[in-house]
Order: C-alpha cells, then structure tokens, then sequence
C-alpha cells in the first residue's frame, strides 16, 4: 500500500506526505522499490516540489529503500513511540525537486 497525503495549506502546497507499507509475506520481493518509484513519478507528475516521510528507526531495510531513491535524514523524533515498553525513535526523512 502506498499513499501520497498533500498538504493544504497554500505556503505548503507543493510538498505531498509519503505513507507505504508492504506486508510481511511480501516483503523482499522488490514491492516497495516499486511503490516508492511510482508514488514519487506521481508526485511530480502533479507538480509537487518536496516528499516528506517518517520511518522508525530500527527498520534498515526501509531507511536504505530511501536512501536510494535521494531521501535524505532530517532529524529524529525521540522516544517517539512505545509498544509493549519498547522505545523506539522515528527517523523524519526528506527530499525535494527544483
């Protein structure tokens, strides 16, 4: 699943929030390479100027995905959610075209 979330506002207009998953059972099949190349030709297809995403910080698998197609790390929320009292942080990840 994937999903382009633009903002409204009009200073903020040009700038989409990315949201993907891939379930378990499909992972490693090359599906969300996939996702994310067509969600980003979509995005700029519209016009959009800058994707934004959130991904936590223990998920390498997604955080080298994003690396690979320009995203680049632009903070870190801390402690920014606990399951079963396990902390995790969450990394805001970014990129943008002129």
């Amino acid at each position: 699943m994937g999903r382009l979330i633009p903002h409204v506002r009009d200073s903020v207009r040009h700038v989409a929030r990315l949201g993907m998953g891939v379930l378990p059972e499909f992972r490693g099949q090359g599906i969300g390479n996939q996702l994310l190349e067509r969600a980003m030709a979509h995005a700029w297809e519209q016009g959009l100027k800058r994707l934004e995403l959130e991904v936590f910080a223990d998920n390498e698998v997604a955080l080298n995905l994003y690396r690979k197609h320009g995203y680049q790390v632009e903070g870190v929320k801390r402690f920014a959610r606990c399951l079963d009292g396990v902390y995790q942080d969450i990394v805001i990840m970014g990129q943008y075209r002129v």
